[in-house]
């Protein structure tokens, strides 16, 4: 019986993944670490508002099997490449950092399509920053979703995104597996499965893997 520990519980992938999570007889008890309270009840859950510029506060309730990272910004939302950095290198940074030390097994996290850590694209390379940071802590286990464009119902409009959405809708029977959009529910599936699997090592899960799920 698992204990999961979630960041990101109120974004889009975040919010299906605690749903299923909670759903999951596998999973006795779900604890997120959010700003705002969710407006979710459960007998499994528990919400830990959280000071994530100062995370190493909440360091003791970050105890369980595993970890899942699903915090994820725009530069638009943040407004500055400083701010987007600190959300989505940093704070993931330190919740693996701290989930390592307290003896986490398998860590979990969404990422982006075309990741890449020596990237000249500002986005991917900080996506690939951090995918790097959380692998080099030794972790027995880690998953890494890339999907492509997300589908699902988010809270904050996201222009560029609505766009790749209607244009993989539109020409879906000429895109090629890897770049097709996929719903925000099924990355979560791919990742609570992955993380069941109990296979050691580091997974990437590109966008068309995922859909297989």
């Amino acid at each position: 019986m698992l204990t999961a520990l979630v960041i990101g519980a109120s974004g889009l992938v975040g919010t299906a993944l605690t749903e299923q999570l909670l759903a999951n007889d596998q999973y006795t008890a779900v604890h997120v670490f959010i700003r705002n309270q969710l407006p979710l009840r459960h007998p499994k859950l528990t919400q830990h508002p959280t000071d994530f510029d100062n995370l190493n506060r909440s360091a003791a309730l970050i105890k369980g099997d595993v970890a899942f990272c699903c915090l994820g910004t725009t530069m638009k939302i943040a407004g500055s490449k400083e701010a987007f950095y600190k959300v989505d290198f940093e704070y993931a940074n330190n919740f693996a950092r701290l989930a390592y030390q307290n003896g986490v097994k398998s860590f979990g996290m969404v990422s982006a399509m075309g990741a890449n850590a020596k990237s000249m694209v500002f986005y991917n390379r900080t996506k690939g920053e951090v995918e790097q940071a959380v692998c080099q802590y030794g972790f027995p286990a880690v998953y890494i979703a890339r999907p492509s464009f997300l589908v699902g119902n988010r809270k904050e409009t996201r222009i560029g995104e609505e766009i790749g959405i209607w244009i993989g809708n539109t020409l879906d029977f000429l895109i090629p597996a890897k770049y097709k959009n996929i719903t925000a529910a099924q990355v979560a599936k791919a990742l609570i499965a992955s993380s069941l699997s109990k296979k050691e090592g580091v997974h990437i899960l590109e966008s068309d893997v995922l859909q297989k799920f």
